[in-house]
């Protein structure tokens, strides 16, 4: 019997995808760069932060490091001048962009009242940083929803480790069987929350090409009940 939902947050109940490309294309016109990559500016920096957001969580690099490698990278897609450059000052003016660019999936909020409304407890499992991930929450009006947020900062280990679902289950007072995770990503949401023992729902909006393994989808969030199995 489900008795709660863990959600992820980026890309699962807000456009973090979009709100970064937003904010970059604000930072280039702020400073009248011209962009020469290859591929849009938000895939590139998509790109850019799968690579080192990715070192990061392993431990590779810390935090200022990982960040000030995603602005030179990226930047060597523009004609920006290669010295003389802070990365420091420009992340912070490009987190000033990126927050006002958070607004929630249009389906995000009444699907979260319904299911809080049926007595289900829902908490959040992210891997990014403690207080933006509560920050974000807050902006698009979602604090309220929820038992918790784990984040970096306060979960004991990271996505996929199955620590993490275990505190998780811990937060929402329920046995791994119990709790419902849904996620955008395959990986480190969906499978690695199966293998913790919850039962793992992949948000698959962009509607690709399903693997085999993965049984239970949904397009959106209005679909989610139809895998609460409440009896």
């Amino acid at each position: 019997m489900i008795r709660a939902i863990g959600f992820d947050l980026d890309n699962t109940l807000f456009d973090h995808t979009e709100a970064a490309a937003e904010a970059m294309r604000h930072l280039i016109r702020e400073n009248k760069w011209n962009y020469v990559g290859d591929t849009s500016v938000g895939a590139e920096w998509h790109r850019v932060e799968s690579i080192y957001f990715s070192q990061y969580a392993a431990g590779i690099m810390t935090l200022v490091e990982h960040r000030r490698a995603r602005m030179r990278v990226f930047l060597e897609s523009t004609d920006a001048s290669k010295s003389g450059l802070d990365f420091d000052e420009l992340w912070n003016a490009y987190l000033v962009h990126y927050a006002k660019s958070w607004v929630a999936y249009p389906d995000t909020h009444k699907s979260l009242s319904e299911l809080k409304a049926s007595g289900l407890r829902m908490a959040v499992l992210t891997n990014g940083q403690q207080a933006q991930q509560e920050a974000k929450l807050k902006a698009i009006g979602l604090t309220d929803m929820f038992e918790g947020c784990l984040a970096i900062g306060t979960v004991e280990a990271l996505k996929p480790d199955p620590r993490a679902f275990e505190q998780l289950c811990r937060l929402l007072e329920c046995e791994p069987n119990e709790v419902l995770f849904v996620g955008d990503d395959i990986d480190i949401d969906v499978r690695a929350s199966i293998n913790a023992g919850l039962r793992g729902v992949w948000l698959n909006r962009d509607e690709l090409e399903t693997p085999s393994d993965i049984g239970a989808q949904i397009k959106t969030l209005v679909e989610l009940p139809i895998h609460l199995d409440r009896q």
